[in-house]
């Protein structure tokens, strides 16, 4: 007869905490202070909503670590405001899956807090690590959205492990959603090619509400283009007022392009698009 002896972790026995909890408690509690500290919205407008957004690394990219660092902060935080306060990270990724964003879209200016007011956040959590004398230290800045004032900046120095450490080496890779806005081919699938060329580009028109208004600015815009030139979808990575967005899209979804071509032959792409609004 085998014996199998079974071991059964205690039901009340708790997670190992990581190495760098302690600073990342320390963080909050500055951060908590701060948060508190900002003026109190006026009557009727939306309560308070802070983000906390995956730190970048020393290059300035999203990383494995940052976002045990992010979750780590956000969780954190929940525990020394009102948990209502705070926008849960999955909740804010599933809103991105579901819009067709790439974390790669976030690097680019003004994405990352477009993005956050539109799913919610009043307040936004940046960070990025950076070396000094060996030492690494995550810098946090506050910020209302989608405005970009800044409310605060802090430092912590962490104790990480070298195999910690490294996790910020390591790029995220976030999972599909079949249903998302823009299906966009890999970096791999891409690599290489030539861009498409814009064949027939008919700018977008101004709305009414922004006539009036005076508005005029800059769109920044996504694109999926397949082998015959065509537009097939269109997402806003960081918009306008004024439902300027609704009618960008159904114009840029008429535009022609050149193909892009990767050992030429014609490929389906994704390509960012700015697109400036000015009257003349």
């Amino acid at each position: 007869m085998l014996l199998v002896a079974l071991a059964f972790p205690s039901p009340g026995r708790a997670q190992t905490a990581p190495p760098y909890q302690s600073e990342i408690n320390s963080a909050a509690d500055h951060l908590a202070q701060d948060i508190q500290h900002l003026p109190r919205p006026r009557k009727g407008g939306p309560p308070p909503k802070i983000l906390v957004a995956d730190v970048l690394n020393f290059r300035g990219q999203p990383n494995v670590l940052g976002q045990q660092l992010a979750d780590a902060l956000s969780d954190a935080l929940q525990t020394r405001l009102n948990p209502s306060a705070m926008l849960p990270r999955k909740q804010f990724q599933q809103f991105l899956l579901s819009a067709g964003i790439a974390p790669s879209d976030l690097q680019t200016t003004g994405v990352l807090p477009w993005q956050a007011a539109q799913s919610g956040a009043t307040q936004l959590v940046t960070g990025r690590l950076t070396r000094n004398d060996e030492a690494i230290n995550l810098n946090l800045t506050l910020t209302t959205v989608p405005d970009g004032t800044q409310a605060s900046t802090s430092t912590t120095t962490l104790t990480l492990p070298p195999e910690i450490a490294q996790l910020a080496r390591e790029p995220v890779a976030w999972s599909t959603d079949p249903n998302s806005a823009l299906s966009c081919p890999s970096a791999a699938e891409t690599k290489g090619s030539t861009p498409p060329k814009c064949t027939r580009c008919q700018p977008p028109s101004f709305t009414e509400a922004a006539r009036k208004a005076h508005w005029q600015g800059n769109l920044l815009m996504k694109l999926a283009i397949d082998e015959e030139g065509q537009v097939t979808s269109a997402i806003t990575l960081a918009g306008a007022p004024y439902g300027v967005d609704e009618g960008a899209i159904a114009t840029l979804r008429q535009w022609q392009f050149q193909p892009a071509t990767k050992d030429g032959q014609p490929i389906r792409i994704c390509v960012p698009v700015e697109v400036n609004l000015r009257y003349y």
